[in-house]
């Protein structure tokens, strides 16, 4: 009995079980909240016809269905019509793997067990893959850099609400946060013992992360700046050695990201478009050599104490990597740092927050982990009650700072600004409108759901901003006497004496004439407020205009 007891009271054993407690909460609580999101912007443009389309492929290799262009059976058989994609013409855009796991838990968990709404379903496999990643994650830096560093490592990265928010729809740059670093720790775990079979593996990783998103082309510079020796001599002598197990790395990595999307499969030059794509939409030709923009919403998005924890833990990086210690606060420092920079120099091209370069948040977890883990140290000094006491305070603390901003921003912390930015007003005044507001559109579901209760009987909707997210979920969300119509149906619609609504997210730059004058002549019937800010408004459209015509 007094062994048991010991064991419970031991270190060690409490931090894993805190840790496993914590990410299991983490999941089931992401998926039982999972009702308060709604489809998205860029899914609604092509990812759920995408990953329905290749997920039959997969599972039938018809080449039926890659003619994205023709009307299929399947499309009238399901719930969600996706055909109606509008960019379902374009696939060059919309890489497979990460949309083809999405359908896949959609065809499991909504069409084939009924448990879930299909947009539900469709986002549980984020959810389910981030929670993956916490167990990976906290037992490896667990083992190399303690359970301290390891707990608040999935404690920092778990509580981080642009992460908790996107991570229940965001299905690309979500994906491509984890594999991205799966690629990197599975590059550790080679390089403290290369291996053949361990390069395969680093290759798969590296390949399926390029296979969700074009940022894992960033994954060389990460393992060269972050692993490579640093002396010239001593770095040429490691590529001599070790050159084979790197032409494995890439070899692998190239074959994973070919198979993994048929489109490349009739013509691997296809490619090509997706790169002239990614890299137009990435740059603007302005010569710019820096933006600080980046950096400064990086800063503003990140809680108050992990802020703190990060700064400890970059001051006490840099003085080990001074030391020439653990490889560890080398690699965490650049794989916090190459995804800022990446998209702060020359002309790159930075708008919704943090989505594009979210590779960082791991490395930022984890260097605040460090921070965290020497407070606890500096408090305790070394006496095991006192270290016990500092750490379970510090995950309290932690813990009650998460509920002020569930408090604050409830399900909209995908857009959440700390209190050092001023809230989510602060950060319309200083990184504008569009970056302070619902630029996902994920909040559409609950301006569907109130239509759907208080709208007058047989009335038209028209939907001024990313009209096509609730062009296709309409059938599942909208009263079925609700018709979503276009702007030069409105008109027709008021003279035969139908009540018409406009509802739009508050995202400035995507305003057309009708959003306009609702905002100047009229008062909302509903919106939605966060932190103080509109970022949904419906009004009742009662009079005829000249712009009514677009």
């Amino acid at each position: 009995m007094a062994q048991f007891r010991n064991r419970i009271l031991s270190t060690k054993f409490l931090v894993d079980f805190i840790a496993i407690l914590f990410i299991l909460v983490f999941c089931l609580s992401g998926i039982s909240t999972l009702t308060q999101y709604g489809a998205t912007w860029d899914e609604s443009l092509g990812n759920l016809f995408f990953g329905e389309r290749y997920l039959h492929y997969f599972s039938s290799f018809d080449p039926n269905y890659l003619r994205f262009d023709e009307y299929l059976s399947m499309h009238k058989n399901h719930q969600l019509d996706l055909f109606k994609s509008p960019c379902r013409g374009i696939p060059h855009q919309f890489p497979a793997l990460a949309d083809t796991a999405s359908a896949a838990t959609m065809y499991v968990f909504s069409y084939k067990l009924k448990w879930l709404d299909p947009i539900d379903a469709f986002h549980l496999f984020p959810i389910l893959l981030v929670s993956s990643f916490l167990v990976v994650f906290y037992f490896f830096i667990s083992k190399r850099l303690g359970k301290w560093v390891g707990l608040f490592s999935i404690l920092f990265m778990g509580t981080f609400p642009r992460l908790w928010g996107d991570m229940h729809f965001n299905v690309k740059d979500i994906p491509e946060m984890v594999f991205f670093g799966f690629a990197l720790l599975a590059f550790w775990v080679w390089y403290e013992n290369p291996s053949w079979k361990r390069a395969v593996l680093v290759g798969l990783a590296g390949g399926v992360a390029l296979g969700v998103k074009a940022n894992a082309l960033f994954l060389p510079v990460t393992f060269i700046l972050g692993f490579w020796p640093i002396a010239p001599k001593a770095m040429w002598n490691h590529i001599k050695t070790r050159y084979f197990q790197y032409i494995l790395m890439l070899a692998s990595g190239l074959i994973t990201y070919f198979l993994s999307w048929p489109y490349l499969y009739s013509n691997p030059s296809n490619v090509k478009n997706y790169f002239s794509y990614i890299f137009s939409r990435g740059t603007t030709s302005a010569s710019i050599i820096w933006n600080w923009q980046p950096l400064s919403i990086t800063i503003a998005v990140i809680p108050e104490i992990m802020l703190l924890c990060l700064v400890i833990g970059l001051y006490f990086s840099i003085i080990q990597i001074r030391k020439k210690k653990e490889i560890a606060y080398r690699l965490a420092l650049i794989w916090f740092l190459v995804p800022i920079i990446r998209n702060s120099i020359f002309s790159s091209v930075n708008f919704d927050g943090i989505r594009h370069f979210l590779e960082f948040v791991p490395a930022a977890a984890l260097l605040a982990g460090m921070g965290a883990a020497s407070i606890i140290n500096l408090i305790g000094k070394q006496n095991k009650k006192t270290v016990i006491a500092s750490g379970i305070s510090l995950f309290l603390l932690t813990t009650i700072n998460t509920a002020f901003i569930i408090k604050e921003f409830g399900s909209y912390q995908y857009i959440y600004f700390n209190k050092i930015c001023g809230g989510l007003a602060g950060g319309k005044e200083k990184f504008g409108a569009d970056e302070a507001t619902d630029y996902w559109g994920s909040s559409y579901r609950k301006g569907l759901k109130w239509l759907s209760k208080n709208a007058d009987r047989d009335s038209k909707l028209y939907v001024a901003v990313g009209d096509h997210i609730v062009k296709l979920v309409d059938s599942i969300w909208l009263r079925d006497d609700i018709e979503v119509i276009d702007a030069p149906q409105i008109a027709g619609s008021i003279n035969k004496g139908k009540s018409v609504y406009i509802m739009f997210i508050t995202r400035p730059s995507f305003y057309d004439p009708i959003a306009l004058e609702c905002l100047s002549k009229l008062d909302p019937v509903f919106e939605i407020r966060v932190n103080d800010v509109s970022i949904l408004e419906i009004y009742k459209y009662n009079f005829l205009s000249k712009e009514l015509v677009l």
